[in-house]
């Protein structure tokens, strides 16, 4: 307090003597003392702001200590003075005109559904975009569009470009976590956690930061089967946050909705859909519209409550934009996943042939090509296909060779599925020569895969296991292939996994394990790891990717000549009340096959 006194007299006799070298040191301590006081204004992003307004300031002093300013040119220039301090500190937090407005107008296209547009603004205005704020609010927007168009791998290194040196601490926390959830979503969960972990000890983490943490940490949890753990998590975050307009606790609504269905609490489940659906419903964020609807009528379809899904489609539908094709694509999808759930055949024929009218004008060449090959597969799940159809396919087969080859091995897979399973009931009929070629063409892709593999960043598992699974399919679609390397391959995809943290990724590869040693008569082998699936889905039961698994261990069981075990896990998928046609036709034919031969046991033991 003395010192303070005793500068404050020293600038008051500075002052009221007007001498230039007094007043020069008064102000060169003030300026010191502020750096000293506030160590973040020597970041890059204030620093050069900082000295310009320093630099006026002992202009304005100077000129006035010299009598050059008086009366209404001194209160200008104070006033300007003024003005350009209040800029600099608001621009140093957030964007000013025009940045603020070209922000404004992306978010509303993210918002809208509508990415394309978004990414077309911000690269049109780019340049406006000077700044270290403006620069670091231009990449994190970049990322936000490319995550909206599916692409967290580009997200993630947009967001690496960032010089986390200009950032203050309030800007840091939050690229961080925009960074965890992108690992989160590119399956490296193991490192989204311990970031969290290490962001949660150098900082006092509170408010909306804290529901992201919350959020981060339940995602992990539920990968890692421990849905009691993930539940706690999702309910601090709700409970923390009464405003319902919060993105954040809306995403905590939904993902409660999530894990009290996949606890089989569909009551409680359909209460925090309905929620975020009423917190969402006459928003902006058409994303978050489409996901609430989806889920509300998903929800009640699957409680067999047909008649309020019914009203909650036309509800749904009033909000759709008939003009924005991703909103068209979100409601068909929608309606397609219903009538299938239904086993409704007519109606989903209909909508299939009322979404390629609506959409097929609208989208390229290569967009009709992919959306071609969706449509084959969900009409062969749902003994829609015809011959037909199955023609055009084959007509344009040779198109699909312009695709990458990541692209085309989806597309090829595809009909390999099919044309399979034809070539094994006798049906085949002309489609020889597709059968034989495609399957040529797969093998000619693995080369492309594995390069393709090399050029994976490491915190893209996902990509990467689904990679390395992608050619360890393509292997095995010909009879000719290195089994033991496939095996090898399958051991290292499941490793991987477990080592970041995915449980749920761990566990199926499992059973892609067992279906290969099956395939290979390694029957021990198989048995091995079947009784390893048996132990890990004790932490899943609830799990969607359970119901699944129930049928593949039932039919390895039965493989194995374990009667009673495959017959109590037929069962268990039977309670789930799931229907049939939900899954892949390889899924079907497990089903049918072992209960088919179980129910040929039992007619046997009666009589």
């Amino acid at each position: 307090m003395a010192d303070l006194f005793l500068w404050f007299n020293e600038t008051k006799q500075a002052f009221e003597s007007g001498n230039p070298a007094s007043l020069f040191g008064v102000y060169a301590l003030l300026i010191v003392s502020i750096v000293l006081t506030w160590k973040d204004i020597w970041l890059p992003k204030y620093r050069l702001k900082f000295l310009i307004l320093s630099l006026f300031g002992f202009i304005t002093i100077e000129l006035w200590s010299f009598g050059l300013l008086n009366g209404l040119t001194l209160y200008f220039v104070l006033v300007l003075l003024g003005s350009l301090t209040l800029v600099f500190y608001y621009s140093s937090r957030k964007l000013l005109w025009p940045c603020s407005l070209v922000d404004c107008e992306v978010s509303n296209f993210l918002m809208a559904n509508e990415p394309e547009k978004a990414e077309q603004m911000l690269y049109y205005y780019r340049r406006y975009f000077l700044d270290s704020t403006g620069k670091y609010s231009y990449n994190i927007q970049k990322a936000a569009i490319a995550a909206a168009k599916g692409n967290m791998r580009s997200s993630v290194e947009i967001l690496f470009k960032i010089d986390e040196k200009t950032l203050n601490e309030d800007e840091t926390l939050r690229l961080e976590l925009i960074k965890v959830n992108y690992y989160s979503q590119l399956g490296d969960f193991d490192r989204a956690k311990q970031t969290v972990e290490y962001l949660s000890k150098i900082y006092e983490i509170s408010g909306k930061y804290l529901i992201q943490v919350y959020l981060i940490q339940a995602l992990s949890a539920e990968v890692e089967g421990d849905l009691k753990k993930s539940s706690e998590l999702l309910l601090k975050a709700i409970n923390i946050c009464s405003d319902d307009t919060d993105v954040y606790y809306q995403v905590a609504l939904n993902n409660m909705g999530r894990i009290r269905k996949l606890e089989g609490n569909y009551t409680d489940s359909l209460y925090y859909y309905q929620r975020k659906l009423k917190a969402v419903k006459y928003s902006r964020n058409r994303t978050s519209i489409h996901i609430a609807y989806q889920n509300v009528i998903g929800s009640l379809t699957l409680d067999h409550k047909l008649d309020e899904a019914n009203k909650k489609i036309q509800e749904y539908h009033s909000f759709i934009d008939s003009k924005n094709p991703n909103d068209l694509l979100e409601y068909y999808n929608c309606l397609l996943e219903h009538y299938r759930q239904t086993d409704d055949r007519y109606n989903l024929s209909k909508i299939l042939e009322e979404l390629r009218e609506k959409m097929y004008p609208n989208i390229s060449r290569k967009e009709q090509l992919m959306f071609d090959i969706s449509e084959l597969r969900i009409r062969w799940n749902s003994k829609l296909l015809s011959q037909v159809f199955l023609n055009q396919i084959e007509s344009q087969y040779t198109e699909y060779s312009d695709f990458s080859p990541v692209e085309k091995f989806k597309c090829f897979m595809e009909i390999h599925h099919i044309l399979q399973d034809l070539s094994e009931t006798g049906l085949l009929g002309d489609h020889v020569n597709l059968y034989n070629t495609n399957k040529e063409n797969i093998r000619i892709i693995i080369p492309g895969l594995e390069n393709y593999l090399y050029t994976i960043p490491e915190y893209c598992i996902s990509e990467k296991c689904e990679t390395m699974w992608n050619i360890v399919r393509a292997k095995t679609c010909n009879v000719d292939y290195d089994r033991d390397e496939v095996l090898r391959m399958l051991k290292d995809i499941k490793k991987t996994y477990s080592e970041h943290g995915n449980f749920i990724g761990a566990f199926n590869i499992g059973l892609d394990i067992c279906d290969e040693a099956c395939g290979q008569k390694r029957y021990e082998e198989m048995w091995e790891f079947t009784q390893l699936a048996i132990d890990e889905i004790q932490r899943l039961y609830g799990h969607p990717v359970a119901t699944p698994a129930f049928l593949r261990i039932a039919y390895y069981a039965y493989i194995a000549g374990k009667v009673e075990i495959s017959r109590k896990y037929i069962g268990l998928y039977e309670k789930t009340g799931n229907h049939i046609s939900h899954y892949s036709d390889w899924i079907q034919n497990y089903y049918y096959a072992v209960k088919q031969e179980l129910d040929k046991i039992d007619y046997l033991q009666k009589t």
